[in-house]
């Protein structure tokens, strides 16, 4: 997987999820790779790590298009032939 993953766990559930508990639980003792979890029903923590995730990318891909040079295009006032 290339995409982080945010998981906010919920406090609500079936019978067995102990106030989010058994769901935070199962996030944190995952295995896979780019999972940001964040504390029991905190979707402004889980959002505002996505947010801090895309304005890097943002920022990267401004970076990479400041440096590539601009193909050299002939300018209105050069006359060929």
């Amino acid at each position: 997987m290339s995409c982080p993953v945010f998981a906010v766990p919920a406090s609500v559930g079936n019978e067995a999820n102990f106030g989010g508990v058994t769901a935070l639980l199962g996030m944190l003792n995952s295995c896979a790779v780019n999972i940001c979890t964040v504390n029991i029903d905190n979707g402004f923590g889980g959002a505002y790590g996505a947010g801090l995730v895309h304005h890097q990318i943002v920022r990267q891909a401004a970076r990479q298009l400041l440096q590539t040079e601009p193909k050299s295009t002939p300018s209105p006032l050069c006359f060929s032939g």
